[in-house]
């Protein structure tokens, strides 16, 4: 590590004056693939310059002060975890598409954040927003529940014109020449007394209210639905596909295919539901505030995807899937996923983790406030990062940032 200074003159202010500033900035210089790299692990400016003459000289070899009275960290929170999610969020336009700057729109894009890094309710996020650097470097820390709730219903508002520029930028034929889009109905029961969307009815889910048992003081009695359970039987393995698109712009096969990569979305589905993003139980009364949220679960799933496809190269996620000669035979993994499967770590050891286990090992990496003998300052440092936290920055295409914004 070594101290790097930058100093700024001429600089006119706003009103006319001259002005000149410096900045001192500790950074951390590492090789990978044979290329030297940097990366900024804490900025000195708040210091004053006789200590970071100090800590200079320290990083140069020079003895100062006994070891253990150099520092003191006075506070460790994870940041490594939610610096990944917003590094990404920006990378996709997430903060542009929400709306205009603003402390409705940070705290709009934190609580997608959230929903994709640890989904919990949002009461919980308030609590968590405080153990890790999203609050303070995004200024949602000292948010309240009324706070929440506005930014919920200020980002319902903006559902529409939210929907619309994401349709313009993944179905414009530039990105999609087939012009093919792929949709599917779902639905998630719900039980409450105060949402008209938690009354009783049709569920795709199968659930209407309760499930179909006789209970009594003595006696617990199921019945089967025969006659549905025989029409289903009759049909097995049998389904017919139509289309209205001609046979010169998509064939038989190509209709197959279509067909089945429905499952990508009904995958999508069953992620925000369970997998990732825990869409239920939804605390809120208001119809408006459980649309809301189903956005902001819908939001956390377009970041999750783009996240899993980042660090599919760490996780066991299937990279190059073969393609099929037949759509009807069922799909395969590759070797390759297999493999990874199967020995667990990578051919320099490095362990294969679920998506979500590379979160809680993102969370490792924490932004420490750090304050120096003979001063009452505190800087914030990272942590060293693991090979893999610096390849899951990689991946996303940034360095491992001090903060989020």
């Amino acid at each position: 590590m070594h101290v790097v200074r930058v100093k700024k003159t001429g600089y006119v202010d706003k009103r006319g004056r001259a002005r000149d500033y410096s900045s001192a900035y500790l950074r951390r210089t590492y090789r990978e693939a044979g290329k030297v790299k940097n990366e900024t692990v804490a900025n000195l400016s708040v210091l004053p310059d006789h200590l970071i003459d100090l800590i200079d000289a320290g990083l140069k070899g020079q003895h100062l002060v006994p070891a253990g009275e150099a520092v003191t960290i006075t506070r460790s929170v994870p940041h490594g975890h939610v610096a990944a999610g917003h590094a990404m969020a920006r990378k996709l336009g997430l903060p542009a598409l929400l709306g205009p700057a603003g402390p409705q729109r940070d705290l709009a894009l934190a609580l997608v954040i959230s929903r994709a890094v640890a989904p919990a309710s949002k009461l919980s996020a308030l609590a968590w927003w405080d153990d890790t650097t999203l609050g303070a470097d995004l200024g949602v820390a000292e948010a309240s529940a009324g706070d929440i709730y506005a930014a919920m219903d200020w980002l319902a508002a903006r559902q529409d014109a939210i929907e619309a520029q994401l349709a313009a930028r993944h179905l414009a034929p530039a990105v999609n020449p087939g012009r093919m889009a792929l949709f599917d109905l779902s639905s998630s029961w719900l039980e409450g007394r105060c949402c008209p969307l938690a009354a009783r009815g049709y569920s795709r889910d199968g659930k209407k209210g309760k499930l179909h048992v006789a209970i009594t003081d003595d006696s617990l009695t199921v019945t089967r639905k025969q006659a549905q359970i025989d029409a289903e039987a009759a049909l097995d393995g049998i389904y017919v596909l139509r289309t209205p698109v001609p046979e010169d712009q998509l064939d038989a096969p190509g209709v197959v295919t279509a067909y089945k990569n429905l499952s990508r979305v009904e995958r999508d589905f069953r992620s925000i539901k369970t997998d990732d993003l825990d869409l239920r139980p939804v605390f809120h009364r208001l119809e408006e505030r459980v649309r809301a949220h189903v956005l902001i679960c819908m939001l956390a799933s377009y970041l999750t995807w783009h996240l899993r496809q980042a660090w599919a190269p760490l996780t066991f996620t299937d990279q190059n899937p073969p393609l099929q000669d037949n759509p009807v035979t069922p799909a395969r993994r590759s070797a390759h996923a297999q493999a990874k499967a199967s020995y667990q770590h990578d051919s320099a050891g490095h362990p294969y983790r679920s998506f979500r286990g590379l979160l809680e090992h993102l969370a490792t990496l924490t932004r420490n406030q750090v304050r120096f003998a003979g001063t009452t300052a505190t800087v914030p440092m990272l942590a060293e990062p693991t090979a893999d936290q610096r390849q899951a920055f990689d991946l996303i295409g940034v360095p491992v940032p001090l903060t989020l914004k």
